[in-house]
Order: C-alpha cells, then sequence, then structure tokens
C-alpha cells in the first residue's frame, strides 16, 4: 500500500515517504497543530500500513499545511478538528489518494479525502481548521475615533488572514496620516472599514464653488454637507 497525494486532479506529492510511528504520549489538547521533522519520514509501505490513530492525523495536518496555496511571506498552520485516536486505514489493492477537497463558503478548504478507488472502494473525510498567518498592520494602543494615526501607533503582528473580511493592511505608507473612523483596539487591525483619509474640507465648512464653462467662470458660495477627500487611486 502506498499513498499519492491529489489537489485539484494534478499530483502533488507520492508519499512513498511518510511518517514513521513515533511515541507521542498522552493528547490532552482537542487540536493538533504540529511540524513535521525531515528525519520522522518513513520509507517503506511496512512503515505506512502502521500510520494509524495519532500519527495519521499528524499526518493529514502535515499534508495540508504543505498543499494550501498561501503567499511567500506567509505561514500555513493546519490542524486535524476532531481528533480520531483509534482511525485506521481499511485495506486497498492500489493507491491511496489524498486530496484537500470540501471548502467552506470562504473557500477555506475543510478537510482531507482519503479514497480507495479500487474495490472494495472507500472514502474518509479528515475534518481539517486552517490558519494562514500573515504580517498585518495593527495598532499598539487603543487609538480613539478621530485621532491621526502616525507610525508610532502601528506595528506588524501575524494574524489569520481567514478571519480578516474586513481585509488589512500591509504597507504602513497606506495608513500614517489616515484618521481612525471608529475606536481601535490595541492589537486590532487596521482596515479600510476602520480608517479613512483626512479631509481637505469638513461638515458645514464654507466653499467656494466654481464651475467654468467656454469663456465663462460663475463662482457662489456654499456650505458643505459632509467631509470631503481627496481619493487618489
Amino acid at each position: 500500500m502506498t499513498i499519492k497525494s491529489i489537489y485539484n486532479k494534478a499530483t502533488f506529492f507520492s508519499a512513498t515517504k511518510l511518517v514513521a510511528a513515533c511515541s507521542l504520549g498522552i493528547i490532552i489538547a482537542s487540536f493538533l497543530i504540529f511540524s513535521f521533522p525531515s528525519s520522522a519520514i518513513a520509507e517503506t509501505d511496512s512503515s505506512i500500513r502502521k500510520l494509524h490513530g495519532t500519527e495519521l492525523n499528524q499526518f493529514i495536518a502535515y499534508y495540508a499545511s504543505s498543499h494550501i496555496p498561501h503567499q511567500d511571506d506567509e505561514t500555513v498552520e493546519a490542524s486535524v478538528t476532531k481528533l480520531k485516536q483509534n482511525i485506521t486505514l481499511p485495506a486497498c489493492p492500489a493507491d491511496i489518494d489524498i486530496a484537500i477537497s470540501k471548502q467552506n463558503m470562504g473557500g477555506i478548504p475543510s478537510s482531507v479525502t482519503l479514497s480507495c478507488q479500487e474495490q472494495p472502494q472507500w472514502n474518509i473525510f479528515i475534518p481539517i481548521n486552517v490558519k494562514i498567518l500573515t504580517n498585518v498592520i495593527v495598532a499598539n494602543r487603543q487609538i480613539s475615533s478621530g485621532e491621526t494615526i502616525t507610525a508610532n501607533d502601528i506595528t506588524f503582528e501575524k494574524q489569520d488572514k481567514n478571519l480578516l473580511n474586513n481585509g488589512f493592511f500591509k504597507d504602513e505608507k497606506l495608513v500614517v496620516g489616515q484618521i481612525a473612523r471608529y475606536s481601535i483596539n490595541t492589537g486590532g487591525a487596521l482596515t479600510k472599514n476602520n480608517v479613512k483619509p483626512l479631509p481637505i474640507i469638513k461638515n458645514n465648512q464654507t466653499i467656494t464653488l466654481i464651475v467654468k464653462t467656454g469663456g465663462i467662470e460663475i463662482q457662489m458660495l456654499g456650505i458643505a454637507k459632509s467631509d470631503g477627500f481627496l481619493m487618489i487611486e
């Protein structure tokens, strides 16, 4: 028995090298996040057959973290969300396929599938939790609504971008000089929702309206009904 890997119908990884069985002690945590040392890779089919329980869960998490697309400056952490201590692979006369299969509504992988394509055919779905950690700009202190943000107010912190539904900033030039639209807690990511540009026209400010057409120019006074911003694309 060998395990081959499939991701979107493309072969990425042939698991002629898998994880050797190792003593792990008692598992107290309900979630398992780990790194897989190269010294723990098995060479033979007999070692593959030994993969079961916690060791198989470890391999699933390692495979997922190695094959989920991400940027060079990002780190993927994968964990098996429901540890199955007694899971053992059924017999299969052919290679066992492994694939990152189901995705949730946000497009984040939610399970890994092990399957045998020859009789007796079978599929095992292993639910996983995935974090993609990336450096984003966060507040290093409590920033009150209306405050102008300076370089001393921000820092970088690795956060799971899957949870940053309002987006994030990675370039401090895009946030320094902006104004906090709302109060931002210490450690909170800066987004386009909670910061805004410094207005060049303020609400209720008296302004001069100028209309030019051909050689005619008309001017009149007006009152700004809201803040005005210079938008630079």
